[in-house]
């Protein structure tokens, strides 16, 4: 069994797709805040599925680290923040 769907709750111009089954949870995150991307980085770290795929689109900073967001930046520092 699985479910597929677009969440209708991000404000306007932000997108996500989650996808779940038994052994997989997928995430797309497109054109997010820094916030709702901690929430859904969170969330997908704390499902029970064995398997687990995030997807983040987002442009990068000029030295490629750093996500750049609608609202601020997602870095390797910020994923190593979430707890």
């Amino acid at each position: 069994m699985f479910s597929c769907l677009m969440s209708p709750v991000f404000p306007s111009g932000q997108r996500g797709l989650h996808y779940s089954s038994n052994v997989l949870k997928t995430v797309v995150l497109v054109n997010l805040s820094q916030d709702i991307v901690t929430s859904e980085v969170q969330s997908l770290i704390c499902d029970a599925a064995a398997h687990k795929l995030l997807i983040l689109s987002e442009q990068s900073s000029d030295q490629g680290s750093d996500l750049l967001l609608q609202s601020g930046t997602f870095s390797f520092k910020n994923f190593s923040d979430i707890s």
